[in-house]
């Protein structure tokens, strides 16, 4: 046997061997998302008794399922199956989410014609090139990661995790560092970068609601670093009201009824 195909066998054994892991890698992944895109089921089947979905939009089902359309349609197209199975999944749990809430809020006909546009434009999607449909999906997957910021906003604004649930923060930070590490080694750089994206706001998350708990302090680094990004800042000790906090120039703790009334 010469040189080049010891080589090759060896080449073939990595890439088969390397192959085999990333399925491992991103079934696990599959394993964090399922939570999170089941998580919705309560909240519809609470609707259709009280005739009305709290706490979750339209907007939210119908662009959690652009995203995962897309997502599905690159699966296919680089032949990556824990990409399609994971996304697959989404697809259909949330076309039947949205048209739950269609017909919760009694527009069952505008549910038909959304769903007919939805299968036709997914039709259409399918025939871009692999190029496109990845550059559509890291926009689309970064800008859903960064919804998470008005939250974070809310909780440093009134120093309260009631709007963090801890849960789905744990899953969704797990699920894009596990897609980081399957993106690398099928070297898919459109699922790379916004989860990269999606690492460090649910992070940013995670960090909040351990400050809210007291666990982390207002004057340490990574406390002070937040509050200059989201422009918010705890009030000054020396003063002997209840913790308040300043948003931009204003602060809260000063505030009066007589303010919020003028």
């Amino acid at each position: 046997m010469d040189s080049t195909t010891i080589s090759t066998t060896i080449s073939t054994s990595l890439s088969e061997f390397t192959f085999s892991i990333s399925n491992i890698i991103g079934l696990i992944g599959i394993l964090f998302f399922l939570p999170l895109v089941f998580s919705p089921i309560p909240t519809v089947y609470e609707g259709f008794k009280t005739n009305e979905i709290k706490n979750l939009s339209l907007e939210y089902f119908i662009t959690a399922l652009i995203n995962c359309t897309l997502w599905t349609i690159l699966g296919l197209k680089t032949d990556e199956l824990p990409l399609f199975v994971c996304n697959g999944v989404g697809l259909v749990c949330n076309f039947i989410y949205a048209n739950a809430y269609f017909s919760i809020e009694d527009k069952s006909s505008l549910g038909i014609k959304y769903s007919i546009f939805y299968i036709g434009g997914s039709i259409v999607l399918s025939l871009f090139s692999k190029s496109i449909i990845g550059l559509l999906a890291l926009f689309i997957n970064a800008l859903w990661h960064f919804t998470s910021i008005i939250k974070m906003k809310d909780a440093l604004y009134t120093k309260s995790k009631e709007d963090i649930n801890l849960v789905v923060v744990y899953l969704s930070f797990f699920f894009c560092l596990d897609f980081i590490i399957y993106s690398l080694m099928v070297k898919n750089y459109y699922l790379l970068i916004p989860n990269f994206v999606g690492v460090f706001l649910w992070g940013v998350n995670l960090i909040i609601y351990y400050w809210v708990d007291g666990i982390i302090e207002d004057n340490s680094f990574i406390m002070v670093t937040c509050f200059n990004i989201f422009g918010v800042s705890p009030k000054s000790p020396k003063t002997d009201k209840q913790p308040g906090y300043i948003l931009g120039n204003v602060d809260l703790s000063r505030l009066t009824e007589n303010d919020f009334l003028d």
